[in-house]
């Protein structure tokens, strides 16, 4: 596999042609949806560098429930693979967008509560997996492509990994706005699968 950005030591080519489908940020990306929609292996879209370099900060989407436990599993791996550090970012979506926009009333008091519910979620998930009492960890209000990107680019983050659906998954990240989300991603993407083969 020629053009990856990192070292052969960190994640083999050979494991990528047996588990992982990559497309490189070099036109291939427009067959990404399709690929992530069918395959039940890891997809990563990869933007080439001119130097190699391991991961130094790995960014994971999680949407806080039990499907997210494969992607802090895979994403504590690649932290521990190449040292990374490792932070955790879910979002909350604004309710005002459930009532389709402006609302006569004031919606603060239940986007607190569930700004509350989530970080208790997230201490639980503390619990279960130590390596996450040590990593950063975020909970936004927004758009989740936004915040996302823009949380990695603010901390410098040169991986995101996210789950391939879900509500906050890649379904809302790679779904009909695939293009726009390659292009603006400011770092590589590794989506886990969570289907279950067929």
């Amino acid at each position: 596999m020629t053009g990856l950005s990192r070292p052969s030591y960190f994640l083999p080519p050979s494991r990528f042609r047996t588990s992982h489908n990559i497309f490189e940020n070099n036109g291939l990306h427009k067959g990404l949806p399709r690929c992530e929609r069918k395959s039940h292996t890891p997809t990563i879209a990869m933007f080439p560098e001119d130097t190699l370099m391991p991961y130094e900060h790995i960014l994971v989407a999680i949407d806080l429930t039990d499907e997210c436990d494969p992607v802090i599993r895979r994403a504590s791996l690649l932290a521990k693979a190449s040292e990374a550090k490792l932070s955790v970012v879910h979002i909350v979506e604004p309710i005002a967008m459930a009532f389709g926009g402006d609302v006569p009333m004031d919606l603060s008091q239940l986007q607190q509560q569930q700004m509350d519910q989530a970080q208790e979620k997230l201490e639980k998930l503390k619990l279960k997996y130590p390596q996450l009492k040590t990593s950063e960890n975020h909970i936004v209000i927004g758009q989740p492509r936004q915040e996302i990107h823009k949380l990695a680019k603010s901390k410098a983050c040169d991986m995101i990994v996210v789950g391939s659906h879900g509500r906050h998954g890649l379904a809302l990240l790679l779904g009909s706005t695939a293009n726009d989300v390659l292009h603006g991603a400011p770092c590589d993407v590794l989506a886990v699968s969570l289907k279950k083969p067929e």
